[in-house]
């Protein structure tokens, strides 16, 4: 079995990707190892779904599922995996929101913004959307949380405080627009699937579903105007400028993938099968074995 050549074009440590990017970079990468995998071991139904189950018969059967390399293999190609549904969910969601807030009636004022990304000094902040009206600006933040949660008093859900993450951002958008201080700033979480309950007993942000977020915006309407119209050309020029790609760091090193990948090749190729060797241990078990020249009693 000949050492494995994985065409490694997957993602850098310490390099930033749009998330289309990334996914799009680890699912290329993916495939590759996948493709390799199936000429090798001759598993012609392999597929992204299963590939660490069947990777994993084939460790059982050469007797390698534990070692040490073999785990840290598995463990970073289901690293991989995760990252690829993660970044497609995340996509998917924040597409779904864009043709929703853009949904604006015709003669409305109001202006829906997407990738805002901020700059204070050295401090950075990415805003999946900003909404401008002439009844207040309004920091969206789009959350997959993928199951009904809680968002806890202290603002805190799933493990994030994540009343401090919306709040910061609104804090950073309100710094970026210093000179338009005099105009009310709110904040929306949300959720883009509609079937996502959130029990909220935070109560100070409101929480916003696809079918209802629109109305909620609208609802922050007192009947008067806050902000004029020359003041909200000037803040979606100030916005536009700060618009573009959001860029994440991606948390799987496919080079170090390939070389474990590798690794585990050349190791199977050196190795009888588990499935031979449980033939001799039966062979065994039966009775000594008779060697040539021998007598047994």
């Amino acid at each position: 079995m000949k050492k494995a050549d994985i065409n490694c074009k997957g993602t850098v440590p310490g390099k930033m990707y749009t998330r289309e990017e990334g996914a799009a970079l680890l699912c290329e990468f993916q495939d590759e190892i996948i493709r390799d995998f199936r000429t090798r071991f001759n598993k012609d139904l392999v597929n992204r779904k299963y590939f660490t189950k069947d990777l994993q018969a084939v460790a059982d059967t050469y007797g390698m599922a534990s070692d040490r390399k073999f785990r840290d293999l598995k463990c970073d190609l289901d690293k991989a995996s995760e990252t690829i549904a993660s970044w497609w969910s995340r996509i998917a969601g924040e597409e779904r929101a864009r043709r929703v807030l853009s949904r604006i009636l015709p003669g409305e004022e109001m202006e829906a913004l997407f990738g805002v990304e901020l700059q204070d000094g050295n401090e950075y902040t990415d805003i999946d959307s900003v909404v401008v009206t002439p009844y207040g600006v309004f920091v969206i933040e789009v959350r997959n949380v993928g199951q009904d949660a809680v968002w806890d008093e202290k603002g805190f859900m799933q493990g994030e405080d994540l009343a401090g993450t919306i709040n910061c951002k609104e804090l950073m958008l309100r710094t970026v627009l210093k000179d338009h201080m005099n105009v009310p700033y709110y904040s929306i979480l949300l959720i883009p699937d509609n079937k996502i309950r959130i029990t909220d007993r935070y109560g100070k942000i409101p929480v916003s579903c696809l079918s209802t977020v629109l109305s909620d915006i609208r609802g922050f309407s007192d009947g008067r105007r806050h902000i004029s119209s020359k003041e909200m050309q000037e803040i979606c020029g100030i916005l536009r400028r700060s618009t573009r790609p959001e860029l994440v760091p991606c948390p799987v090193d496919c080079v170090r993938i390939a070389e474990e990948y590798s690794w585990f090749v050349s190791i199977c190729s050196g190795r009888k099968s588990e499935s031979a060797l449980k033939k001799i241990r039966d062979l065994i078990g039966k009775g000594p074995l008779k060697r040539p020249g021998t007598e047994v009693a």
